[in-house]
């Protein structure tokens, strides 16, 4: 299904049809960056996430970096970077990330038992 199409008129286009409703280009493109920057943060995230499944960590963390960079609060974001670090061998930088982690685990549900386990695996030398 296409919900967003040019909106035509005999002076060319003039905005865009979104869900059957003409809007402006400037609102279009605004609210099209707006959804290009949250999908990609996700989509990195994701992304990042399934070569931390297969073992290939440092494109994990290419990804996982790029997503941080888009959304430097995302509890579960952050979580994931701390992840990678651990398996590459850089703890302290794990730690620093899962406690950024923490100042935002509010957004997500079980977060911050999660985190304060990882961290104190971490201070024990437990990965």
């Amino acid at each position: 299904i296409t919900l967003i199409y040019p909106a035509y008129s005999y002076a060319g286009v003039k905005g865009v049809v979104i869900a059957g409703v003409i809007v402006s280009a400037m609102t279009t493109t605004y609210y099209l960056s707006v959804l290009h920057k949250v999908l990609g943060i996700h989509i990195r995230d994701s992304l990042g996430w399934v070569y931390y499944k297969k073992g290939m960590y440092k494109e994990a963390l290419i990804e996982i970096q790029k997503a941080v960079e888009l959304e430097k609060e995302d509890p579960l974001i952050l979580e994931h970077l701390g992840d990678v670090y651990i398996k590459l061998d850089r703890n302290d930088a794990a730690m620093e990330a899962f406690e950024k982690s923490l100042q935002f685990h509010e957004k997500e549900e079980g977060l911050k038992e999660r985190i304060e386990e990882k961290i104190g695996n971490l201070k024990k030398g437990v990965q």
